[in-house]
């Protein structure tokens, strides 16, 4: 969401310095850092675990018993 309230808000004037294809690349290229930065710098909070999965079973055992019982 940032993205959009910083290329509304800039895009009009890179448009009339770089021109309207410049411009774009521009700001393509400054999202697509933005991007690489958050996903160098996010890592998955420490109580995730994937569905099915608990902190008590490595496989979350029960569930996967479950679940494979119902199919």
């Amino acid at each position: 969401m940032g993205g959009t309230a910083l290329s509304s808000f800039f895009t009009p004037r890179l448009v009339e310095e770089f021109g309207r294809a410049g411009a774009h690349v521009l700001m393509a290229a400054v999202l697509a850092l933005m991007g690489v930065i958050m996903l160098g710098g996010s890592r998955d909070s420490p109580a995730w675990s994937p569905l099915g999965a608990s902190r008590d079973s490595p496989a979350g055992s029960a569930a996967g018993s479950a679940a494979g019982a119902s199919a």
